[in-house]
């Protein structure tokens, strides 16, 4: 893998502010244009933002490195949404072409291309990982279940409880990826 200095200084502050800014605008996108019934067009933010990170940025992180984060991210993403599918939590309002809707897996890609460069002292800590996305991962599903960009089918709770166990042993995973990493 790569070198353990270049892991641990990756983004500038400007860097991190910009990144974030358009993981949002990307997340907003895709989220509207499923909302329209747009599914394959959702899809096209997430590719375009997660191109241009493994392409484009950081060239200290190299593009084995970003390439595996970008196939962690489908791993567990697929894996998460065929449990959340299998519990009937949600239904996409377009019928996907798989069990799972092509710009959701998208943004489970995206969001872990972006995890080492700029979350990298979150996963320096598994545990508050893992806390911080319990609390915070269930908004993002009923947000862009209330922006419409699919049907909430469990009540508030249990949505969010089942998203919040899921999404926090996937940051776990990740944080002890990025460790071993670390370590290499």
């Amino acid at each position: 893998m790569n070198d353990n200095k270049n892991l641990k200084n990756l983004g500038s502050k400007k860097q991190t502010i910009l990144n974030s800014l358009s993981f949002q605008v990307m997340w907003f996108a895709t989220i509207y244009l499923a909302s329209k019934k747009l599914a394959l067009l959702a899809f096209i933010p997430t590719i375009s933002l997660s191109s241009y990170y493994v392409f484009q940025t950081h060239p200290k992180l190299s593009h084995k490195d970003r390439g595996l984060w970008a196939l962690i991210g489908l791993g567990l993403g697929f894996i998460s949404e065929l449990f959340f599918w299998y519990l009937d939590l949600f239904t996409a309002i377009e019928e996907p072409l798989i069990l799972i809707p092509l710009w959701l897996l998208g943004l489970w890609v995206t969001l872990f291309i972006m995890l080492p460069i700029e979350l990298s002292a979150l996963l320096k800590r598994p545990i508050l990982a893992a806390g911080l996305a319990f609390i915070s991962a269930p908004f993002s599903y009923i947000s862009g279940a209330k922006l419409g960009a699919m049907i909430m089918n469990k009540d508030l709770i249990t949505t969010s409880l089942v998203i919040g166990f899921v999404w926090a042993g996937a940051f776990y995973v990740a944080a002890k990826i990025f460790q071993h990493q670390l370590r290499e």
